[in-house]
């Protein structure tokens, strides 16, 4: 399909929009030109020597008489059918009070595709899971397992966990899958998702940190590579007696594990960790990542405001040996989750640990459009396409990521895969483009 091709420049849905077809591949020169005419440019295509612009009609003629110019056709609409067993319709396009932190990392582009995950194994590694939330009803749920307390509930239980155990699970968990046309639409609803629950928060009413839970996260990674997961999520970090010096991938078994999933093909994303605001100081962990973010073949996300700036309160890097973290940054104030508290409310929350999901959903959509992409390549693609990949720097890793950027690096290797498309389309520029360059003889 088209899409394939396209470089995102920027622009909004136009009514005006026009497909410039050129005689050489686009530069620099040729989008000054075009946008001399009064012409705004929305995309650009090497593959087909083609641009996309919004332009007034009375403008037309001033594109017609560029002499790079070979063809100007009007871009049309793609009518999408979804099938019978996603009835929903296309709830992705409201996402309601989750449209801000999708358009924020540009999964919006994603979504427009037709991409909402079908198909990808996500694991998480939490606290526990609620489950009952109106928003969370249909999510595909394979499988679950306490890796705490060996069994396959991974909701709070009397006498087991404190009350609000798996609250902050459910949040992160919902970042991904919520469902709930109008109220808040998750980045990868229809990914298939294992939870692992390997956290205790506290018990008997105290917080609770320890080694044994970083032994309860490799039991839990292992199981969800196990079961096919190709994108794990963790949202947890821990601080424990580790010091700047233990920050090089390899001294945190969790770090480590991280790794060898990379290596498996499982490409693990997770939250830098949030800090007290203050600088980095001495050895200590104060102000910077926390095991396993140090892992090189993780994808360490840290969290930022909603201008794309670094959120005061991110972990930041480098690592002990001096590789750049975070890696990318991701919206992690006023993220929409879940309200554990109810069945049907929407809340919002801040830190990494909502950073870090946002962006494994993003990850598990490039997943469902090049199924052959690697770990290591997945990592590559949000790093060199974030918003500072040119000067990446402790507090804000590569950037803000973007994840209709990283679809066309990506492109660039491999042939996204079609989604649920209409069995016809209609007549118009993008079904004929593709006829013609894609399926001709």
């Amino acid at each position: 399909m088209l899409a394939v091709a396209l470089l995102l420049i920027g622009g909004v849905e136009s009514r005006a929009a026009t497909w410039l077809f050129l005689t050489d591949p686009p530069s620099e020169r040729h989008l000054r030109d075009i946008e001399r005419t009064g012409a705004r440019v929305r995309t650009a295509s090497r593959w087909f020597s083609a641009v996309s612009v919004d332009v007034e009609p009375s403008q037309v003629g001033r594109l017609t008489r560029l002499s790079f110019v070979a063809e100007v056709r009007p871009v049309g609409e793609i009518t999408r059918r979804w099938s019978v067993d996603a009835a929903r319709g296309a709830p992705i396009l409201n996402a309601g009070s989750g449209d801000a932190q999708r358009r924020q990392i540009a999964a919006d582009r994603l979504h427009e595709m037709g991409y909402t995950g079908r198909g990808v194994r996500v694991g998480m590694l939490d606290t526990g899971f609620l489950l009952t939330h109106e928003a969370l009803a249909d999510a595909d749920v394979a499988a679950t397992w306490d890796f705490v307390h060996g069994d396959e509930e991974v909701a709070d239980e009397p006498g087991e966990d404190d009350a609000a155990e798996a609250w902050h699970g459910t949040q992160t968990f919902s970042v991904m899958a919520a469902d709930l046309p109008g109220g808040l639409v998750g980045i990868a609803p229809e990914a298939t998702f294992y939870l692992a629950k390997t956290e205790d928060v506290t018990r008997d009413g105290a917080f609770f940190e320890s080694h044994i839970e970083e032994d309860y996260w490799v039991a839990g990674l292992e199981w969800c590579v196990g079961h096919g997961c190709r994108i794990v999520n963790s949202s947890l970090g821990y601080v424990l007696d580790y010091r700047f010096p233990n920050l090089d991938g390899a001294t945190a078994i969790i770090s480590a594990a991280a790794d060898e999933a990379a290596a498996r093909g499982t490409l693990v994303i997770t939250a830098a960790g949030n800090t007290d605001g203050g600088r980095p100081l001495g050895d200590s962990l104060r102000g910077r990542i926390s095991p396993p973010a140090d892992a090189a073949r993780a994808l360490t996300v840290g969290g930022a405001n909603s201008d794309g700036s670094a959120w005061l309160f991110s972990g930041r890097g480098p690592t002990f040996d001096g590789r750049v973290k975070p890696d990318v940054l991701a919206p992690a104030v006023g993220v929409s989750v879940v309200s554990p508290a109810d069945d049907t409310s929407i809340t919002s929350n801040r830190g990494t640990s909502f950073a870090a999901p946002l962006v494994a959903a993003a990850a598990a959509l490039l997943l469902e459009a090049f199924a052959d992409a690697t770990p290591d390549e997945l990592l590559t693609a949000f790093r060199t396409t974030a918003s500072q990949a040119d000067a990446p720097d402790a507090q804000h890793g590569y950037g803000l990521a973007n994840a209709a950027a990283a679809y066309e690096q990506l492109a660039q290797r491999y042939t996204p895969a079609v989604v649920r498309r209409a069995d016809s389309m209609t007549p118009v520029a993008w079904g004929a483009l593709k006829a013609s360059q894609r399926e001709r003889p």
